[in-house]
C-alpha cells in the first residue's frame, strides 16, 4: 500500500489455492503443521481436558507443552500425544 492508502497493483496479494489431492493444507507460515493433543491434568483433581495443538514437529510440540505447563498454574501434569500415540509427559515440580 502507498502512503495514501491505495494498493499497489504491481504487488500480488498472497493466496493459497489447493488442488484436489494436493495433501494437507499449509499453515499461515506456508509450512505443513502436525496435529498434536495436550491432555491437561488439573491440580485440583478435576477430569483431564484435551486441547488441540498445532506444531511443525515433535520438538516444537514439546516446547509448547512445557510452556503451557509453566505459564498456567491450573495444571499439575500435561501429556503430549499425536494421533492417540503418547509422545511425552511433563510434570509440575510439587515444591512449586
Amino acid at each position: 500500500m502507498y502512503g495514501n492508502g491505495r494498493r499497489d497493483r504491481r504487488s500480488p496479494v498472497l493466496s493459497f489455492r489447493r488442488r484436489a489431492g494436493a495433501g494437507p493444507a499449509p499453515s499461515a507460515r506456508g509450512v505443513d503443521v502436525s496435529k498434536f493433543t495436550l491432555r491437561l491434568h488439573s491440580a485440583g483433581g478435576r477430569a483431564p481436558v484435551d486441547e488441540p495443538l498445532d506444531a511443525l514437529d515433535e520438538v516444537e510440540a514439546r516446547e509448547l507443552a512445557r510452556m503451557r505447563l509453566l505459564l498456567t498454574r491450573d495444571y499439575s501434569r500435561i501429556e503430549l500425544s499425536r494421533d492417540g500415540a503418547p509422545i511425552d509427559r511433563f510434570q509440575r515440580d510439587p515444591a512449586h
